[in-house]
């Protein structure tokens, strides 16, 4: 697995104690990252997908990685709109602390760096090796 897949999966169980230790009848940013995890949520093809590559005809796993693709782009696309408002929206209006915030933005850099590469291999045509994992 890579080292950023790692760290996002850190990133996820942080978030998910930081989540769980709040308020959701304020306003602050552990409501921005249960958007996060819905939104993760709504590309489970792309599981399936890394799930099933290997195991279908290489010109079947082109078509599914073009779907998957389209999918994990419009999802994400949406996600990161609605996260830049909403980090907007807390900063303006003050709420939650600066550390929350900080959290927050800290969460959001290594999810938005593991996507960065996760959408960078959608769009190639090249697979790596069977044998590497």
């Amino acid at each position: 697995m890579a080292t950023s897949t790692v760290i996002h999966h850190i990133c996820s169980g942080l978030g998910l104690v930081f989540i769980l230790n709040n308020d959701f009848n304020t306003e602050g940013p552990w409501k921005g990252l249960v958007v996060y995890g819905i939104a993760t949520c709504c590309t489970f093809p792309v599981h399936i997908f890394f799930a099933n590559r290997f195991l279908v005809d290489r010109n079947f796993a082109e078509i599914m990685k073009w779907h998957v693709r389209n999918v994990y782009g419009l999802v994400m696309s949406v996600n990161w709109i609605w996260q830049i408002s909403y980090f907007s929206f807390i900063v303006l209006t003050e709420s939650g602390s600066l550390w929350n915030i900080l959290l927050y933005m800290f969460c959001l850099a290594v999810w938005a760096y593991d996507e960065y590469f996760l959408f960078k291999y959608l769009c190639t045509t090249v697979e790596p090796n069977k044998t590497y994992y």
